[in-house]
């Protein structure tokens, strides 16, 4: 029985280091694979964020934080961009872990419970926005050779903040397999978006001109759930158990 016990054990640990690699591999080759630089923070948009998404839906949150988070901090080292991968490792790694713990939960939460959680995600979520924005911003983006000055004034900040606060709310009350897909995406990504505000305020020592880069990563974050939740329920009518075992 005990032997037995043990090959479980080991058979679990050994799926574990597979389906991470695996999920690692994707999030690096998303990241690496089409890049805009953002000269003002010295960071770059990327599609990373749906590699950390897809493996958290599918592998659960362990494996959303170890895959997403490796898989990403290697992908800044390759790219030249060594100074992010500290943060990456934890910001991405948290962001696959709630990513994954959220779905799993919140199948299982009454509506009146999903319906507070996107609430509170909402108002989370415009105020972050809002109060980062309220004073605009200065983006500069480099795809190339070609460098783009982007304004963004207050009035964009506050209705994309408004327009994402109410869609957080509508799929917390249709539910939905979809609409806990994107639900739990988004909540992921709020973390990503302010742990990168606060990484490159603090840490790199930006400032406020770190608030440059909230936009690029809420973009990150839409785009992130736009390929993931497609690809993960895809997988699921092809069969794939979406239920993590490994978490």
């Amino acid at each position: 029985m005990e032997k037995n016990r043990k090959v479980q054990v080991r058979v679990r640990y050994t799926w574990l280091l597979t389906v991470t690699s695996i999920f690692a591999a994707i999030s690096f080759i998303l990241t690496t694979i089409f890049i805009v630089a953002t000269p003002a923070t010295k960071g770059f948009f990327n599609l990373g964020d749906s590699g950390v998404y897809i493996a958290a839906l599918i592998g659960g949150p362990l494996v959303g934080a170890l895959g997403g988070g490796i898989g990403s901090a290697l992908a800044d080292i390759f790219l030249g961009y060594s100074w992010y991968a500290p943060g990456t490792l934890i910001i991405k790694g948290i962001e696959g872990y709630i990513v994954g713990i959220t779905y799993m939960k919140l199948r299982n939460l009454s509506k009146e419970e999903k319906v507070v959680l996107s609430f509170s995600a909402a108002i989370l979520l415009f105020l972050v926005l809002s109060y980062f924005g309220w004073h605009g911003a200065t983006t500069v983006l480099r795809l190339g050779d070609k460098t783009f000055q982007v304004e963004i004034s207050r009035e964009i900040f506050v209705t994309t903040a408004l327009l994402l606060s109410m869609g957080i709310i509508y799929l917390g009350i249709r539910g939905g397999a979809k609409g806990v897909l994107i639900f739990s995406c988004i909540l992921g990504g709020i973390e990503m978006v302010i742990g990168y505000f606060l990484y490159e305020a603090i840490v790199l020592g930006y400032g406020l001109v770190a608030i440059a880069e909230i936009p690029i990563n809420v973009g990150q974050m839409i785009i992130g759930s736009s390929i993931a939740v497609p690809v993960v329920v895809m997988l699921s009518e092809m069969g794939v158990d979406v239920e993590s075992k490994w978490s």
